[in-house]
């Protein structure tokens, strides 16, 4: 942007970068959820219970997801126009993220967007099964397949603003 851009351009700036710290965190509280849980099943093996845990990171999974979704949406609704309203309006988010434009670099990289797909197939997935039906080995998998499109959005929209990043 601009170094003396419009006021509407400095609120998009702040609510997109807010959005941003805000997926970052999101993402470090379910690594530390993981993290925490990984201890109690070395230390306290007998207490530990999987699928507690695999309930639990598909709930950060999906809530990271659709931040994910959120952030992307006002990012390319602000730079390549509206998303086409249709039953593939993810995909079609994921494609214009990480389609360059004329004012911007591509949102998502090749990987965030390939991890990006991933995850929201996960996440319908998990909001179409049960709680008790989880496939804990598929859910912890996700964990890093999720950090991937996270990185990407963040990246990707912190380069908007950074004017020595313009195309």
């Amino acid at each position: 942007m601009k170094e003396h851009a419009p006021v509407g351009d400095h609120v998009l700036e702040t609510l997109l970068l807010s959005k941003a710290v805000e997926l970052e965190r999101a993402l470090g509280v379910m690594l530390e959820a993981d993290a925490r849980q990984q201890g109690l099943k070395s230390q306290h093996p007998a207490i530990y219970d999987t699928s507690f845990h695999a309930a639990g990171i598909t709930q950060h999974i999906q809530c990271i997801s659709t931040q994910i979704e959120s952030l992307l949406t006002q990012a390319v609704e602000q730079t390549a126009g509206k998303l086409p309203v249709s039953e593939s309006w993810h995909q079609d988010l994921i494609h214009l993220a990480s389609t360059a434009t004329d004012d911007r670099e591509p949102l998502l990289d090749a990987a965030g967007a390939k991890c990006l797909k991933e995850a929201l197939e996960f996440r319908h997935i998990a909001w179409s099964n049960y709680a008790g039906d989880l496939n804990p080995p598929r859910v912890f998998e996700h964990i890093a397949i999720t950090v991937a499109p996270v990185k990407a959005a963040v990246t990707g929209v912190r380069q908007l603003f950074d004017s020595s990043a313009a195309p």
